[in-house]
């Protein structure tokens, strides 16, 4: 009986050892599959979230031939209004389109706001330049209209131009990503070398 016995519990206890190393086994193949999914996924999630991070779109302001001197002479002259078509072009690095909900840009001189311009809604496209028009109204105060005049008769005038953009991302229809980006501080040089018109389609020549 004891015999029978002994025989019983080593039995029982071969079987509690061969299911804790069927378990291990068990274990060890769902961390082997685990591990390779990981190795395969994360790559991946990082070159897509690469390839795919918005980025803030970029801008040249395009026009050389504003008449800055009429600007600041009509406004203190006649205190008048000036309103000048001014275009910008805005290329979208990204790999989808932007969906802009509204632009605004200002013109400043020696801090003082000169003038502002504003856009609707519209797209812009992915990995293009979209050309824009913003109708802009310059109204100086006659102090700052002054010395833009006495500057520009030196020959050293210079505008700052910022702009700030409204914009949302969209994937299968559903807003994903709110984009908003600030450009300030520009300055472009009136007299001398134009500002670099990197996106801009009617570069000046030589």
């Amino acid at each position: 009986a004891d015999r029978a016995g002994r025989r019983q519990s080593a039995i029982a206890a071969q079987q509690m050892v061969e299911q804790r190393i069927g378990g291990l086994g068990r274990t060890y193949r769902c961390l082997k599959w685990v591990l390779i999914a990981l190795l395969i996924i994360v790559p991946i999630g990082a070159t897509v979230g690469v390839l795919y991070w918005p980025q803030d779109p970029q801008y040249s302001f395009c026009n050389s031939e504003i008449d800055w001197a009429g600007v600041f002479r009509s406004a203190v002259s006649f205190r008048l209004e000036a309103k000048v078509e001014v275009l910008f072009s805005i290329y979208n690095p990204n790999r989808f389109d932007i969906q802009v909900s509204g632009a605004s840009a200002e013109f400043l001189y020696r801090s003082q706001t000169i003038g502002s311009a504003s856009l609707g809604a519209t797209t812009f496209m992915a990995g293009r330049v979209t050309d824009v028009i913003l109708p802009t109204k310059f109204n100086p105060s006659l102090a700052s209209a002054t010395r833009a005049l006495i500057d520009h008769e030196l020959g050293h005038l210079f505008v700052d131009v910022s702009m700030e953009l409204h914009s949302d991302i969209y994937a299968f229809d559903r807003h994903v990503y709110a984009l908003n980006a600030s450009y300030v501080g520009r300055d472009v040089d009136v007299e001398g070398d134009p500002d670099p018109q990197v996106y801009c389609n009617c570069k000046p020549t030589d």
